[in-house]
């Protein structure tokens, strides 16, 4: 695409934008290829499932020898639960949640 800009010399937003009307049905004509399966993708949710355990981004930490797990600037205390006193080297998954939340699983 930066080289079709150079090639016609577009300058502003708005000559790309005009480069670009003309560029994008040249682009799907060459590469664009038709569906091998119609209909959507998208399935619906198994029963039960809780997406806040699934939509979130997941890491592997190492619980340190205080007790404590860091991700970036955020050092997260774990307390003794019902299964261990202490989870000291222990694997753990730290969820952040879409909504900002920090969940620490063992």
């Amino acid at each position: 695409m930066v080289s079709e800009l150079r090639l016609v010399g577009a300058a502003t937003p708005e000559d790309a934008n005009r480069v670009l009307k003309d560029y994008l049905p040249r682009f799907n004509d060459r590469f664009g290829a038709p569906p091998t399966h119609l209909g959507t993708a998208y399935r619906e949710p198994e029963p039960g499932a809780c997406l806040k355990w699934v939509l979130c981004f997941k890491y592997q930490r190492t619980v340190a020898k205080d007790n404590t797990v860091r991700l970036g600037e955020h050092t997260l205390q774990l307390l003794p639960g019902p299964e261990r006193y202490s989870y000291v080297r222990a694997r753990v998954e730290i969820q952040e949640r879409l909504d900002g939340s920090l969940v620490v699983a063992y």
